[in-house]
């Protein structure tokens, strides 16, 4: 797990916080407000029911069912535009498969990360490959739910889950983009955050004072807009 702290969209500090698992209040999902499309849409299965924060798999064929699902297809797809200027940090994807039947409609398939739109023209799976800057590959089908960890400072605005096969839809409960905590970590780091601040202002130099008294003293300050940049 890596712990970052980004100004005006910047990143300025990253620190490795090992392994220890994370309350899933601290971990952001930055796909909801996204813009979410897909290949084709079944009957009361829009693509934007993927990321609506409901992770209930039981379809419902109504208006009131939160999965997507596309129609049966080659190479089938779904994807969202996390809609972001400044491309964020992927951490880890986690993703929904139905609950009540039908598995099947989330197997092999590759999930792809890319910074440019994936091409309209050219929907094939081997084009959106080319176009992404990373990818992962599953085979099988996901029983209930997948939690892929991507490698460390992967950024990208489009994520977009491609299946391999012919003849197939593609459907989805629940696709959540995840960031790790967005921090600045205390000196004397032993698993436990002890020095946890975010300014939206400048420091007085009373507030700086105060704050290297408290250990920063070996600090280096960068003035930035709304800000320091603190480094130890």
């Amino acid at each position: 797990v890596v712990a970052r702290m980004y100004i005006n969209g910047t990143q300025v500090v990253a620190s490795s916080v090992g392994t220890t698992s994370l309350p899933s209040t601290l971990i952001k999902n930055v796909a909801i407000g996204g813009t979410a499309t897909q290949s084709s849409t079944a009957t009361y299965g829009e693509a934007n029911k993927a990321i609506n924060g409901d992770t209930n798999g039981t379809w419902a064929n109504n208006s009131s069912n939160s999965l997507s699902k596309t129609n049966v297809e080659n190479s089938p797809w779904w994807q969202v535009d996390l809609g972001v200027s400044t491309q964020p940090i992927i951490d880890a994807i986690k993703i929904y498969n139905r609950a009540d039947c039908c598995k099947n409609e989330l197997r092999d398939f590759y999930v792809m990360i890319a910074d440019t739109p994936f091409s309209q023209s050219d929907t094939s799976l081997n084009a959106a490959l080319v176009n992404a800057k990373w990818s992962y590959r599953y085979t099988g089908s996901v029983t209930d739910q997948l939690s892929i960890v991507v490698p460390p400072n992967v950024t990208g605005r489009y994520v977009r889950i491609q299946k391999s096969g012919d003849n197939q839809s593609l459907t989805l409960a629940e696709v959540e983009i995840l960031q790790t905590p967005i921090v600045v970590i205390g000196r004397n780091y032993t698993g436990v955050i002890d020095d946890l601040r975010v300014y939206r202002r400048a420091l007085s130099s009373g507030e700086i004072t105060q704050l290297m008294a408290m250990g920063w003293s070996n600090s280096t300050l960068t003035p930035r807009v709304d800000g320091f940049d603190w480094s130890q």
